[in-house]
């Protein structure tokens, strides 16, 4: 299964588009799943998600900011356990 979204923030105050994000999400097994996404304001970010039976998973996540004005910043990394 694949889906794909987007997002559009508009300010009505200012009558401007404020930001635009794509994001798709991809299963390549029915226990692994991909996700991504990237905005306008330079910020990628991406994720992989394996479930192992129907009560555990693990998610690996990690996020980018491309954009010139944060180059100095470390990237996002971060793992994730859920029990259900």
């Amino acid at each position: 299964m694949t889906a794909i979204a987007a997002e559009v923030k508009y300010d009505l105050a200012d009558d401007e588009t404020t930001g635009v994000t794509v994001g798709a999400q991809h299963a390549l097994f029915p226990w692994t799943l991909l996700k991504a996404r990237l905005s306008n304001t330079g910020r990628v970010g991406a994720l992989i998600q394996q479930k192992f039976g129907s009560k555990f998973s693990i998610t690996v996540a990690g996020e980018i900011n491309l954009n010139e004005k944060y180059k100095d910043r470390c990237p996002k990394v971060g793992v994730f356990m859920a029990i259900k």
